[in-house]
């Protein structure tokens, strides 16, 4: 008997094994389910040649990029990071480029944001953002940016980049400039027509055509439509081989303001955020207030001094002076009449004051 309980209790320890083990065995999920728990989305990922790696695993032709992804390529290979709305970046073989999605801090406004360790690539997009070991920036432009061990140089083709580390540097069309740790170490000049001709021409090695399924889905004027990512890019709209995804970002835009700045947003994202959202652009920059502290019955609030006049408070851009001037209400006797009011109004007005609205009623009927 002892035997046979001791056969079934080895048993059950090596069924609860088998079951801890398949517990750890992963899922047949694909490369996209595995960024389902990333960050927000920045592009569609397109692919050439044997080594393009995606956070260390093998990337797949139209997968999504998202905030915290790492894409890396080998030797003879190249990724093209195509974005929803327009412009594409390039990587070139043995670059590791991690992807973000950050406030520019020049303007304000959300900007795509690369993170260069080594390597090259070559950037078509208005507003995008930049980091090498040796120069951060903003590009409205197209520009290649190439990062080596003791520095990294900036060509811009189209547009300019503006730096903020080294701080006011700007790269204007046709212009070269080379940094390093932080530094200006070649100032901008003119490029050569060889030089124009030459920089980017490594784009040209790698064919990308046929690499991704030629349909997608395309936002354009808050409708989603099949489409190639060219045409939808030649239309301005809003790409993506992932239909779900252009459907949740496919919202008509506007204007949004948010703490005195005017930025261009959907409806939802604008509520999101708590700013004041409209279509008519003028609108909003007029109705766009830098923001103070307001003093409403008794409450410091934020606010504008449109708002705060409107609703007969008192208004400063010194929270410290309205908190100050912001006192506790009580009960004026005017004229024969109990109001609620501040000590300073019921003096200006000549009153009775008291915070005891009993003791203020019973002194203003023997007025």
């Amino acid at each position: 008997m002892k035997s046979m309980l001791s056969i079934f209790r080895m048993a059950a320890s090596m069924v609860c094994l088998a079951a801890v083990l398949l517990a750890c065995v992963p899922c047949g999920t694909g490369p996209m389910d595995q960024s389902s728990d990333r960050g927000g989305y920045v592009g569609t990922l397109e692919t050439y040649g044997p080594t393009v790696l995606v956070d260390g695993r093998t990337g797949v032709n139209g997968e999504s990029i998202r905030e915290g992804m790492t894409v890396r390529t080998g030797e003879n290979s190249s990724a093209r990071i195509r974005y929803p709305d327009g412009g594409f970046c390039q990587l070139d073989e043995n670059t590791d480029p991690w992807f973000g999605i950050r406030v520019d801090p020049l303007t304000n406004r959300d900007c795509v944001y690369i993170r260069v360790a080594i390597g090259q690539v070559f950037i078509n997009k208005n507003l995008h953002c930049f980091e090498t070991p040796d120069v951060a920036g903003v590009l409205n432009s197209r520009a290649n940016i190439k990062v080596l061990r003791s520095e990294t140089d900036l060509a811009v083709f189209e547009g300019q980049a503006e730096t903020y580390r080294p701080s006011g540097v700007v790269v204007k069309n046709g212009e070269f400039a080379a940094f390093s740790q932080g530094y200006l170490t070649e100032r901008p000049r003119r490029m050569s027509s060889t030089q124009i001709k030459n920089i980017p021409s490594w784009i040209y090695h790698y064919d990308f055509t046929g690499q991704t399924s030629a349909q997608g889905w395309c936002c354009i004027d808050g409708r989603v439509i099949e489409s190639s990512s060219q045409d939808c890019e030649r239309r301005r709209g809003i790409f993506s081989y992932n239909e779900k995804e252009v459907r949740e970002r496919c919202q008509r835009r506007g204007w949004c303001c948010i703490d005195g700045l005017v930025i261009e947003s959907s409806s939802q994202d604008c509520e999101r955020r708590r700013g004041l959202f409209s279509y008519n652009e003028k609108e909003v920059r007029e109705r766009c207030q830098r923001r103070g502290w307001c003093c409403v019955d008794g409450r410091v609030i934020e606010s504008s001094s449109q708002e705060c006049e409107r609703r007969r408070g008192l208004f400063s851009y010194n929270e410290k002076e309205v908190r100050e001037r912001c006192q506790r209400r009580g009960w004026c006797c005017v004229d024969g009449r109990v109001i609620e009011s501040t000590s300073q109004d019921c003096e200006r007005r000549k009153g009775f004051f008291s915070y005891n609205e009993r003791e203020v009623r019973e002194r203003c009927r023997k007025r």
